[in-house]
């Protein structure tokens, strides 16, 4: 991300352009003969590993991926597979019409009512059978694997991130370091996809919808308090790591990356400006 960030400014507009045409242009032709839906795979398939090299969307650009091989029939996804180094092995024998059949209806009576199950709340002339669903529902969603695929519909211009700082005597202030979210100014950048560290990935909404009050957080703040063992997993560096701080703060920081200048001069990939911090937390602002 910071070296595709390091991109003149034409090439940044390309890429939008290109995002344009893929996102907005493209999807009309996904009804198109094979020729043209192996053309729209293509142009998906590189915004998408483009994506995957430049930022830490967790597994999401793997299942757009996943989402997008329906794009293809099944020539172009032998020939994918080919290309790729897998082969594709011949059963030995067909299977037999009505045990196919049978198979195949199977699949449709279980896979096709669990499907309209899960749609039901985007009907609203069957609010009373999806009411009367609901508990069925609730069971399934333990398993379901159809989400809503419009995360960042709106993104943001200003990246805010929250350090978490102790003291043990109310003057020398020291900050932990998480595993994967920006802090330290000359730590690079880490590459984590398609692992999504859940704590990492949620501070980083923190700061999106006004004070920091999200019941995880609060939760964290009090065990680096009273039970720092608990979450010293999730640090990468605990300033405490045998006795507890007498108490916390929030600094506030706004954080872009540095320029090439920068990074060779002062080896830092981060610049950050800080916006204010919080008073000082003890464990009795969080009770018991």
């Amino acid at each position: 991300g910071w070296y595709a960030h390091q991109m003149p400014l034409w090439a940044h507009k390309l890429c939008s352009l290109y995002v344009y045409v893929v996102e907005l242009g493209l999807p009309f032709l996904v009804y198109g003969p094979a020729l043209v839906r192996g053309g729209v795979f293509v142009a998906m398939l590189g915004m998408q590993v483009s994506i995957l090299l430049t930022g830490n969307y967790a597994f999401f650009n793997y299942l757009t991926i996943a989402l997008s091989l329906f794009l293809l029939d099944d020539g172009q996804l032998g020939r994918l597979a080919a290309f790729i180094g897998w082969r594709l092995g011949t059963p030995r024998r067909r299977t037999r019409v009505p045990t196919r059949t049978a198979l195949l209806a199977g699949a449709v009576t279980i896979l096709v009512p669990l499907s309209v199950i899960q749609f039901l709340p985007l009907v609203p002339p069957l609010r009373d059978l999806n009411r009367k669903l609901a508990p069925v529902r609730q069971v399934l969603n333990t398993y379901r694997s159809v989400n809503a695929y419009h995360l960042f519909a709106q993104m943001t211009l200003v990246r805010r991130e929250v350090v978490l700082e102790g003291s043990a005597d109310g003057v020398a202030w020291l900050p932990y370091e998480f595993r994967y979210k920006p802090g330290d100014p000359e730590r690079p950048p880490a590459f984590v996809a398609p692992h999504q560290p859940r704590v990492d990935f949620q501070l980083w909404f923190l700061l999106l919808g006004g004070p920091p009050r999200e019941r995880y957080f609060q939760n964290l703040l009090a065990r680096c308090l009273t039970a720092p063992a608990v979450v010293a997993p999730l640090f990468s560096r605990d300033p405490f790591p045998t006795d507890p701080p007498q108490e916390l703060r929030l600094a506030f920081y706004r954080y872009r990356f540095t320029d090439g200048a920068t990074r060779r001069r002062e080896g830092t990939w981060w610049v950050r400006e800080l916006l204010g911090r919080s008073r000082p937390l003890t464990a009795g602002d969080f009770g018991r």
